[in-house]
Order: C-alpha cells, then sequence, then structure tokens
C-alpha cells in the first residue's frame, strides 16, 4: 500500500508543534473563527471576521520579526566567534545550539499558526465565491505571499478595502491573508444581475501609478479574461461521502480510531492521536490489523492514500488551489480545528484496481499516472473512439474532499461523450472544470449576501 507519510525528521518536527503550549493555546481561537465563518451570512459578518483575523495575523507577524531573527543572528554570530575560542568549549557550543535548534521549533509553530490563520481567509474566499472552484483556481495562479507588507504599504492597502467597502459597496479581501488569492493585492466580489460571483483583482501602490503595460496590470488582465472564457462548468452535482464524517471523526474522538467503507473501491480511517498520547506505535498496530482484515494490504493492488495530516503539512508550503480548504468541511467547529490542527486525521484510502473495474463498466479502459507524470494527470481515460486525461487535483479531490468515484466517472463519459475532450489535445488549451452547484456539497444553508450592488460600477478600477 502506497503511503504519504513523511520522513521521520519531518514527523518528530510536527508532533513537538502539536506538543508545543502556545499552539495548543491558539486552538480556542480558531474554533471561534470558523464558528463565526459557518455562521456567516453577509458581507459583513465576512468583514468582520477578516479584520479579527487580520489583526491577530499582522500581530503575530510583528512579534514574530521581533524575536525570532535577532536570536538566530545572536546564536550563529556567537557560534563563528566559539569556532576561534581556545580552550574549545563544547559545552557553550551545545549551548548555542540548541539556541538554534529552539529557533527553527519556533519558526515552524509560527509557520503552522500562519498557514491555519490563511485557511481560515480561504473558507472565506470559497463562502464568498459561492463554491466557485474554477474562479478560485484562476485567482490563485502565481506565488503565495503568505505575509503583510511593510507598515507604510499595509495601511494603504487596508485602507483600499475600506475604500472599496464604502464608495462600492462590496466586499473585498486582503490577498496577502489568504492561500488561494495571489492576482493583485485585493480582491473585490461582485454579484451579476444573474447571480454569480465576479472576482475583480485590484492593485494597490503606494504612489506611483501603473502602467497599462506593466507586469501587474497584465496579471491581473489575462486573470479577468481567464474568468470570463477559460472556465467550464458541468451540468453535474458534485457528490462527496463528507456527510459521513462527522459520525466517523465522533467515533474516533470516542475509540481512538475509526473506519467506513463507503464504496468497493474507497476506504476511509480517522484517528483522534489524543487517544496515544507517547504511544505511535499503538495506532500503527490498529491500522495494521484493521488493513489485514480489509485485505488490500497483501494483495499487490495500487492502493493511492490521502491524509489531512500530510496535506497540511505540504499546504504550508504550496497550497493546491483547486482544492477545498479544510475550514469549510460540514463539520461541528470544533471537529474542523481539530482537522486544522492535526489532532485528528483522516486518511482515504483509494483501490485503483477497483476504481479501474467502475471505469471498465462505463466502457473505459484506463491508465492511471505514476510519477514523476502523476504530479499532472491522474489517469487517461479512453474509449475505443476517443478518451480524455484527467488533471491530478481530481486525484487529490478523491482523496482530499471524499468525492466520489461515481461523480469521477460521470465527469469523464460527460467530457467524452459531449466531444470536449478534444479541448484538452493541445497543452494549456483545456478550460477549468467544475460542477454547476457545488455549493450543495458544503453547506445546506443560502448564498453569502455579499453586496447589494447588481452591476461592475463604471469605471471601477483595477488599480485602487
Amino acid at each position: 500500500m502506497q503511503s504519504p507519510t513523511p520522513n521521520a525528521k519531518r514527523i518528530a518536527a510536527e508532533e513537538k508543534v502539536f506538543n508545543d503550549p502556545e499552539y495548543q493555546r491558539a486552538q480556542p481561537r480558531f474554533v471561534d473563527w470558523i464558528e463565526q465563518l459557518q455562521r456567516a451570512q453577509t458581507a459583513d459578518d465576512l468583514n468582520a471576521l477578516q479584520y479579527e483575523l487580520v489583526i491577530e495575523f499582522g500581530a503575530r507577524q510583528d512579534a514574530f520579526a521581533e524575536v525570532i531573527p535577532p536570536r538566530q543572528k545572536q546564536a550563529n554570530e556567537e557560534i563563528r566567534r566559539l569556532k576561534d575560542v581556545r580552550p574549545f568549549s563544547l559545552e557553550e557550543m551545545e549551548h548555542q545550539q540548541a539556541q538554534l535548534r529552539g529557533v527553527a521549533h519556533a519558526k515552524a509553530v509560527y509557520r503552522a499558526l500562519q498557514h491555519a490563520t490563511r485557511v481560515v481567509a480561504d473558507g472565506m474566499v470559497w463562502r464568498a465565491l459561492d463554491y466557485d472552484r474554477t474562479a478560485i483556481a484562476v485567482l490563485a495562479d502565481g506565488d503565495r505571499v503568505g505575509h503583510f507588507a511593510d507598515d507604510e504599504g499595509f495601511q494603504v492597502e487596508l485602507r483600499g478595502l475600506d475604500h472599496i467597502r464604502d464608495h462600492y459597496g462590496v466586499l473585498a479581501f486582503h490577498n496577502d491573508l489568504t492561500n488561494c488569492l495571489r492576482v493583485g493585492d485585493l480582491t473585490a466580489i461582485f454579484t451579476t444581475d444573474d447571480g454569480h460571483r465576479l472576482p475583480v483583482p485590484i492593485e494597490v501602490k503606494k504612489s506611483e501609478v501603473l502602467a497599462e503595460d506593466s507586469p501587474q496590470v497584465k496579471r491581473i488582465l489575462a486573470a479577468m479574461h481567464r474568468l470570463n472564457n477559460g472556465r467550464l462548468h458541468l451540468p453535474l452535482a458534485y457528490r462527496t461521502y463528507l456527510n459521513d464524517l462527522p459520525e466517523l471523526i465522533r467515533r474516533a474522538k470516542a475509540t481512538g480510531h475509526a473506519t467506513i467503507h463507503p464504496a468497493p473501491c474507497v476506504f476511509v480511517e480517522a484517528v483522534d492521536y489524543r487517544h496515544f498520547g507517547g504511544r505511535p506505535e499503538a495506532v500503527g498496530e490498529i491500522t495494521r490489523k484493521v488493513h489485514e482484515k480489509l485485505g488490500w494490504l497483501g494483495s499487490g493492488d495500487l492502493i493511492l492514500t490521502g491524509m489531512t495530516g500530510v496535506s497540511r503539512m505540504r499546504d504550508r508550503y504550496e497550497t493546491v488551489s483547486e482544492l477545498a480548504p479544510i475550514t469549510i468541511f460540514p463539520l461541528p467547529p470544533e471537529d474542523v480545528a481539530d482537522l486544522l490542527f492535526g489532532f485528528v486525521d483522516v486518511k482515504v484510502h483509494l483501490n485503483v484496481p477497483l476504481l479501474q473495474i467502475a471505469f471498465a463498466r462505463k466502457g473505459f479502459y484506463t491508465d492511471v499516472s505514476r510519477a514523476p507524470e502523476s504530479g499532472r494527470i491522474f489517469l487517461t481515460a479512453e474509449t475505443n473512439t476517443s478518451g480524455t486525461r484527467v488533471p491530478a487535483h481530481l486525484r487529490e479531490q478523491v482523496l482530499h474532499e471524499m468525492m466520489t468515484p461515481s461523480t469521477l466517472t460521470r465527469m469523464v463519459e460527460y467530457i467524452v461523450g459531449s466531444g470536449l475532450a478534444a479541448q484538452w489535445r493541445a497543452p494549456g488549451s483545456a478550460p477549468l472544470v467544475g460542477f454547476a452547484n457545488e455549493r450543495r456539497a458544503w453547506t445546506k444553508d443560502g448564498s453569502v449576501d455579499v453586496s447589494s450592488v447588481s452591476l461592475l460600477p463604471a469605471g471601477f478600477p483595477a488599480r485602487a
């Protein structure tokens, strides 16, 4: 069975983060923010939450900058000095090395908390855009900043948020607070006459006026063009097993480990690590017995595994923009926070040969990609006359969002049967593909009322 488990060094560092008092003390605040996110019904609700996150994120960034870099610099300088001191003091050198290890741990805790804050902000973006996955993928093109600008530039950006709200009556997000907004500095969310959401990236500058041919403006115009022309929403329902998660996690919290087997090719485990304390081997023994009973482990079949814990560690460095953040999962706020902080882990196992059988019943021969191609392509599905490549992020939707295999097969069947597969043949030509109304997969509530403005105001700026 293929395992996505990180190496022992990464796991040990992650365990230290879990056990850090500052990290643990932060969790109740996140429960409150997730509850606010779930209750939000208006732009004012989301804006109030955004400003709470901005204050927390900025204060943590300032505190880190004041303490950690000076400590690291001091320790490195002392180590360089000690190398030339005779007689050599091993005790002093070990003390400074311990200082550096403390700095590394403080960085890890800081990175974990900042990332968790950005995931809450990502949840706001998904709700404000009515769960439009393809729009978010467009806006996530580029490198994540992940931190606020210097004080002067930051204040200009905050004034830009207020200006958009006060003069245009719409919600806007500070992009650096998120993982998923990377085009421009701010993103305003408008509602069109037909009820769809229109995100507008905006570049904010302290002084100079951006030229029309500047790289920033070109990126904004390219994003707007792709929002208008490079997306495809299939007339299919997006279905997942997420509604099974609350009960699965409830049982895991009661006993430490729980499982469900919602489809022949899908098996799901939930683990509450707090039951096992300093006995990680106990978790391994339980899962080994469960897998032996399942019968997949010794079958020689290719088993793909997704873990919320591994996704969390990966996303701190590079987020998969097409994937929904944990903060919109249909769970109680405490469960969402436990997944976000890693105290509870959900593992989804996908039996590839059994998935291929499901495709074969629809008339498709499938070939599942291996590394390095698997970084781009999940699988190739073909009939006697046509076929298509399924992007890698759809594999992650099965493993992370618990998308049902039948949703995957129906999507491929529709794309091939409608002739849309031809658009995937030229590199870079394929539109981003989403489903007609994903909101139903995430919530039973209606859309958040992000604005009372029905049309983009004449002359609305791409720059503020």
